[in-house]
């Protein structure tokens, strides 16, 4: 896979040399120089060819949720190797968490001798974001809404808001003394849902806060307002025990609330 990843670089970068186009193809593998590596987090090439090890090593980094956020396609080739193989299966994870950061990414699997196209249809499309985090699981007129109700803390919600445009987001929950201050959102949130006398005191100049009373208050709000956004993100920020047993019993009840109320 090494040797086929320099191929495809080779063959991508000749028509593109030729017709002058500005697009930056380059390859990350085992034999990558730590210089190129560093490069690549800071300014990510438009077109990356790697190889399922180093692709678990680019996941692990911690920049990997922004790197990942806005990618568009992933493009397996000669799929027919990876299938129900041991780098298969290391595969199958690494486009589990790429499909949590970056939901709306397309896959597509190449390859010229395919012999069991059911059991290539079920690798590219069986890996889904894990449960209550960063679970799209509902569109809407165009609109996302996500299911981020794992986040119990703020640096979680502060994670998930680089990954989401034009966002109200949705907080709930116990802080456990955390100090708010540590809230630090991308310019992408324009509106937050609170709850009424809540710990999240939370004051901007950057986006409209709103406080709820009840859920059902803010289901209202939602279904009145979720047009004006891109996405509907419920990232709680806090602990479940206010109102839940649980993080998954929290998120279960949004789920069921806005498919419920926004179908």
């Amino acid at each position: 896979l090494k040797a086929l990843t320099v191929d495809v670089h080779r063959n991508l970068n000749n028509p593109i040399e030729d017709q002058g186009l500005d697009i930056r193809v380059e390859t990350r593998t085992g034999d990558t120089s730590a210089y190129k590596k560093n490069r690549q987090k800071i300014l990510p090439p438009h077109m990356l060819m790697t190889t399922p090890e180093s692709l678990a090593l680019l996941l692990s980094n911690k920049e990997s949720q922004d790197y990942f956020k806005d990618l568009k396609y992933l493009i397996i080739d000669e799929i027919h190797v990876l299938v129900n193989s041991k780098r298969g299966d290391l595969l199958s994870l690494n486009l589990s968490r790429i499909n949590s950061m970056s939901p709306d990414c397309k896959r597509i699997g190449l390859s010229a001798t395919v012999k069991n196209k059911n059991a290539v249809l079920k690798f590219l499309t069986s890996q889904s974001s894990v449960e209550h985090r960063f679970e799209h699981f509902h569109t809407k007129n165009g609109v996302k809404f996500i299911n981020d109700s794992k986040s119990t803390n703020l640096e979680s919600v502060n994670k998930a808001s680089y990954k989401v445009k034009n966002c109200l987001l949705i907080m709930h929950g116990l802080l456990k003394g955390i100090d708010i201050k540590r809230l630090s959102l991308s310019n992408e949130i324009k509106e937050i849902l609170v709850p009424k006398n809540s710990e999240f005191d939370i004051n901007s100049d950057n986006f409209l806060v709103v406080e709820y009373e009840d859920f059902e208050h803010l289901k209202k709000y939602i279904k009145n307002n979720y047009k004006n956004f891109d996405t509907v993100l419920f990232s709680c920020g806090g602990s479940s025990f206010s109102n839940f047993k649980n993080y998954m019993e929290r998120g279960e009840y949004f789920k069921e609330m806005i498919v419920g109320e926004i179908s």
